[in-house]
């Protein structure tokens, strides 16, 4: 059975909605984003390494590293931004203050996760006629990436 397009034969992209996006930091959930670019994930190294040799002979090495920077922009008056700055104040005086990092992109069924993860940075602040975004960055030891299945927004009827 086919189900008729009551707009025609057009194909659209999928949506994106940036509060289909659930992040959370050990038990701190984040959803203060500011606008733009709200989260970067960086991975510290590529998947493989390439050797060559003098005679044109190369060969490549399979590299482990998934740690991994990811850079949060939220909103300056979010409450997230001080119990980031109190949990980084213990990491800071204990050492000891590594909590797990979950993204889960609700919209595209991606998912990241790090056992491991700490806020690297003192949070950066501009003030000028507006108030500025914060951004948090958060050094991952191991962020593995996961694809899920699509769960549709609405149910179709």
């Amino acid at each position: 059975m086919t189900i008729p397009s009551i707009l025609g034969s057009r194909n659209f992209g999928s949506t994106h909605d940036i509060k289909r996006v659930i992040v959370t930091f050990g038990e701190i959930r984040l959803d203060s984003f500011g606008d733009g670019d709200s989260i970067s994930i960086d991975y510290n190294s590529e998947k493989w390494e390439t050797i060559m040799g003098t005679g044109g002979h190369f060969e490549r090495a399979k590299l482990n590293d998934k740690s991994a920077v990811v850079t949060i922009r939220l909103m300056p008056n979010s409450p997230q931004v001080n119990l980031i700055r109190a949990s980084a104040l213990i990491d800071e005086l204990s050492g000891k203050f590594a909590q797990p990092l979950l993204i889960s992109d609700l919209n595209s069924g991606e998912v990241y996760s790090s056992p491991q993860a700490w806020s690297q940075n003192n949070i950066s602040v501009t003030m000028g006629s507006s108030k500025g975004f914060r951004e948090i960055m958060f050094a991952c030891g191991n962020l593995v990436h996961t694809s899920g299945p699509i769960i549709p927004a609405t149910p179709l009827g």
